[in-house]
C-alpha cells in the first residue's frame, strides 16, 4: 500500500497512473481538488529543486499549465506572488518514491555474471578438473615408482 496526504493507492504504479491521468485530463489553468492539490504539493516538496522552483515564496496551489518552451501539459506550482513554475512530475515521483519506499521492498542489486565471468567460471572448472586428474596420476606415477624401487631393492639383495 501507498499512501500520500491521504490518500491510498495499492502500488507505486497506481499513484504514477493517477497523477498522470489528473495531468492529462485537468482542465488548463483551472484549481484542481484541495486533495489532488494537497498530493500534488506533496509530491512537488520532494523535487530535488523544489526551493529553487519557490524562491523562498508560499505555495499557493498547483494547476496543470502548458510549459512555455515546450507547450506541453505540465504541473504549474502557483506561488503566493501569482509567479508560476512548472515542474517535472517524474523528478517529484521518483524522488518521492525513494524517500518513502519501505526498507523492506528495497531489494538488493544481483551482479548477473556477464560471458567473460561466465567463461572464466567454466575454464576455473576446467582447470580444477585437469588438475585433479594431474594430481592423481602423479600419486599413480609415484606408486609406480616405489613399487619399481622395491623390485630393484630386491634384486640387489639377491645379488
Amino acid at each position: 500500500m501507498v499512501e500520500i496526504a491521504g490518500k491510498t493507492f495499492e502500488t507505486i504504479k497506481d499513484l504514477r497512473e493517477f497523477v498522470f491521468d489528473i495531468l492529462n485530463n485537468a482542465p488548463i489553468d483551472e484549481l484542481l481538488s484541495e486533495d489532488d492539490s494537497n498530493m500534488l504539493i506533496e509530491l512537488f516538496l520532494c523535487h530535488p529543486e523544489a526551493d529553487d522552483k519557490t524562491g523562498g515564496k508560499s505555495i499557493q496551489h498547483i494547476k496543470v499549465g502548458k510549459h512555455a518552451e515546450a507547450g506541453a501539459r505540465a504541473f504549474t506550482v502557483v506561488l503566493d506572488d501569482e509567479s508560476e513554475n512548472t515542474f517535472s512530475i517524474k523528478k517529484c515521483l521518483s524522488a518521492w518514491t525513494k524517500k518513502n519506499q519501505p526498507v523492506e521492498q528495497k531489494k538488493p542489486k544481483v551482479q548477473k555474471k556477464s560471458n567473460v565471468q561466465k567463461n572464466v567460471s567454466t575454464q576455473s572448472t576446467g582447470i580444477n578438473t585437469q588438475l585433479k586428474q594431474i594430481i592423481s596420476l602423479y600419486n599413480e606415477l609415484g606408486r609406480e615408482i616405489a613399487k619399481m624401487q622395491k623390485l630393484l631393492t630386491e634384486k640387489k639383495d639377491q645379488n
